[in-house]
């Protein structure tokens, strides 16, 4: 059974899920980036995107996060 959640983004926590949804999610217009930048930078990007809001989710499916809404 898949078991969805959505919770508080944790920065420490979900960062790494995060990311990976962020690379996965602008591939298609950011490729140069996502490919030859430092990943530090697209973390970098999150951390911008999460101050600027005033809520921020994970989406978690069982253990995995599977999307983050800022």
């Amino acid at each position: 059974m898949i078991k969805t959640k959505i919770r508080a983004f944790d920065k420490e926590k979900d960062m790494e899920g995060a990311v990976l949804c962020f690379n996965e999610g602008f591939d298609h217009i950011l490729w140069p980036s996502i490919k030859h930048a430092k990943p530090s930078l697209h973390e970098d990007f999150i951390k911008f995107f999460y101050k600027m809001s005033t809520d921020c989710y994970a989406v978690i499916e069982n253990t995995e996060i599977m999307a983050v809404i800022i």
